[in-house]
């Protein structure tokens, strides 16, 4: 009988980021597009493997570590990019360009953190329902 792969952090980078199931890498974990007015809406059990996508209540509190960290990257990159190219005089201009790129990317900031958190900290082996 042939021994099943494991699969490698490499080949969970790209189903991680695009909110796929862990186990089977193949379902989404959430039920709506990012930009959709219900984007934060989940799974409880993925439709094509039953895997857990819960694993217990206010688990994905800790997302919210990631969700921060990914904000002060953003910030202070906007931030660094809005003094070098521009280096405006009013301090309006950077609150600009500072949060709105922040506030447009909330969805897709929550799905990643949700995901990665998963990911990292479900204690998911990863792959181990692929077909």
């Amino acid at each position: 009988m042939k021994e099943k792969e494991k699969t490698s952090a490499a080949e969970a980078v790209l189903p991680m980021l695009s909110g796929k199931c862990p186990y089977c890498l193949e379902e989404n974990m959430f039920l709506h597009g990012p930009y959709h007015y219900n984007f934060s809406k989940m799974h409880k059990k993925c439709p094509s493997c039953e895997g857990d996508l819960e694993p217990e209540p206010g688990f994905y509190f800790g997302a919210m570590y990631i969700t921060y960290a990914f904000n002060i990257a953003l910030l202070i990159t906007f931030f660094a990019a809005t003094y070098i190219l521009v280096n405006p005089e009013s301090i309006w201009v950077y609150f600009t360009a500072i949060f709105t790129p922040s506030i447009l990317l909330l969805p897709v900031n929550f799905r990643w953190s949700r995901s990665i958190y998963l990911y990292l900290f479900g204690g998911v082996t990863i792959g181990s329902r692929k077909k």
